[in-house]
Formats: structure tokens, C-alpha cells, sequence
């Protein structure tokens, strides 16, 4: 069910964009390999919802869609990691806290019916390094995310560099700064860069 409702928001979204989409299932691990294929063979790129039997078989699946040189994007990091190139993944462990401070809440006697619907706090642009290298694929950065380094991921490790949360250059220059240079440490070993150093001024 989950997948379902992840191809039906991505294929909604595809068609305000003009672009058409294709279903592919496997049953289980058997025909993985080959329904990979026949979605290679068709398709310019691929998109792998949260699911068990592609997070089982990720290598079955980077042995098609590498030599293929088609891109696929995952919905979790798990995926991206063994065949994709790039994900918005939800934090596992985000999810696991926001649950037990729900369970929390039922067990000190919350009316569960009443109680709203929780979704993952906060969200992860990921990409796969190696697999981009070897489908030929350069990942830059936007002009809102100068030095590889976004002001989202800045407000849930920001500890890691400053007692202040501040996403302000003038009154957090150096925790920022420091944030900025382990952005450029972390991509140092690609061989094409394309960098932000500026964002848009108003």
C-alpha cells in the first residue's frame, strides 16, 4: 500500500509535467532481473518506491540498470545506496522517535482515534556518488545550497558545529562556516564539481 500511494503522488506529479510514465512490478526476487530489463528497455529513467523486495535485491538490479546507463531514483536511501543515483529519503530513526512519542501518548491514556495523522519531520536530498560517476551523470548543487550544504540539514545537526541554531551568517559566522567547509570535505573525491557559493539576494 505504501508503494502504491508513493507511484501514485510521483506519476500525479510527472504528468502536470508533461511526462508520460510506465508501471513495472515484480513478484518476488525471480523475475527481478528481467522486469529490470524490460523497464531499462523502455524507459529514459527509473523510480523505486520504498520496497522490500527491491531493498533486497539492489545488486540484481544496479547489474541491469548500470550497463543499461539508466538513472534510478529511490524513495529511501537503502535503495539509492545499492542501484540509484539520487533519493528524498525520510530518516528511519525520525520516524521511529515520532512513533514512540506517539505510543507514548496512548499510553498515558490519549485517545487514539482523535489523534493526528504523523509524518517524518524532516526529509534528505542523497546521491550516489559512484553510480553517477559511472552512468556519466555531474551533480551540482542549487543556489540554495551553497558550499553542498542545505539550511535544512543545517537545523537538525547544527549542535555538531554551534550552540545556535541561527541560520545567519553575520551572528553564526563560525558554525557556519565550519558546516560549509564539511560540505566541501565530503565531496572532495569527485571528479566534476559544480559548486554554489552564492545564494539569491532580495
Amino acid at each position: 500500500a505504501n508503494s502504491e500511494y508513493q507511484i501514485s503522488v510521483v506519476e500525479t506529479e510527472l504528468a502536470g509535467m508533461g511526462l508520460e510514465t510506465e508501471r513495472f512490478s515484480f513478484t518476488d526476487t525471480n523475475d527481478v532481473t528481467s522486469v529490470t530489463q524490460k523497464a531499462c528497455d523502455e524507459c529514459d529513467v527509473l523510480y523505486i518506491p520504498t520496497d522490500n523486495t527491491a531493498a533486497a535485491n539492489t545488486e540484481a538490479i544496479a547489474n541491469v540498470v548500470i550497463p543499461a546507463k539508466v538513472p534510478v531514483i529511490a524513495g529511501e536511501e537503502g535503495i539509492c545506496a545499492g542501484c540509484g543515483v539520487a533519493t528524498l529519503s525520510i530518516s528511519y530513526y525520525d520516524l521511529g522517535v515520532a512513533t514512540g512519542k506517539m505510543a507514548a501518548r496512548i499510553l498515558k491514556g490519549e485517545d487514539v482515534s482523535t489523534m493526528p495523522v504523523e509524518y517524518a519531520p524532516n526529509f534528505t536530498k542523497k546521491y550516489n556518488k559512484e553510480i553517477c560517476d559511472e552512468l556519466g551523470i555531474t551533480m551540482g548543487t542549487s543556489h540554495h545550497e551553497p558550499l553542498c550544504r542545505a539550511g535544512e540539514e543545517w537545523q537538525r545537526i547544527y549542535k555538531n558545529y554551534s550552540e545556535s541554531n541561527a541560520w545567519n551568517f553575520i551572528s553564526n559566522r563560525d558554525g557556519i562556516t565550519k558546516f560549509w567547509e564539511d560540505g566541501i570535505k565530503r565531496n572532495k573525491d569527485f571528479e566534476y564539481k559544480i559548486i554554489g557559493i552564492t545564494r539569491r539576494f532580495v
